[in-house]
């Protein structure tokens, strides 16, 4: 009688589950049928590298990180980084405009709080591309820390290896 309801109860969630995955491929499918189509006549970013490491930081001053960026589309691009919420600061985030056909460079600003503890960070720009209207940069560096030192020395600094 066990072994009956054990097969009874694994034939109704294998039916179930056959069920729900039907239902969502058939909502995918209308999902891209309904898609709205892209625009031919619009900006296109295109990257070379979206991770960069700027290796050793000194802990008083923002990093900028420098990412080529090319518009392969007909119209301007523009690009602007994203506002963040940490570390306090309010520093006014540069715009940049890469023309059709050409390519640029983003300077993503990166304050060393924020590479701090893990070692990288995501930076996020605005786009005015519709396919990829956010575009994640990576910011990698190792912030050096000053040792514990005397009054009478000057303070030395020390790198902080942080794992990959």
């Amino acid at each position: 009688m066990l072994r009956w309801r054990s097969f009874l109860a694994t034939a109704i969630g294998l039916i179930a589950f056959v069920a729900v995955l039907q239902v969502g491929t058939q909502w995918a499918v209308n999902e891209i049928g309904n898609s709205n189509p892209i625009e031919e006549n619009a900006a296109r970013v295109q990257l070379v590298i979206d991770e960069l490491d700027v290796g050793l930081v000194n802990p008083e001053t923002m990093v900028e990180a420098r990412f080529a960026v090319a518009n392969t589309g007909n119209k301007p691009l523009q690009l602007r980084q994203a506002p963040r919420e940490c570390c306090g600061t309010e520093l006014p985030l540069p715009f940049f405009t890469v023309e059709p056909g050409e390519a640029g460079e983003v300077i993503a600003v990166v304050s060393p709080d924020e590479l701090q503890s893990r070692g990288f960070k995501h930076v996020c720009f605005h786009t005015s591309d519709p396919v990829s209207p956010e575009l994640w940069l990576t910011v990698r560096g190792r912030v050096m820390r000053y040792a514990a030192n005397t009054e009478d020395e000057l303070p030395v600094l020390r790198s902080v290896l942080v794992p990959r």
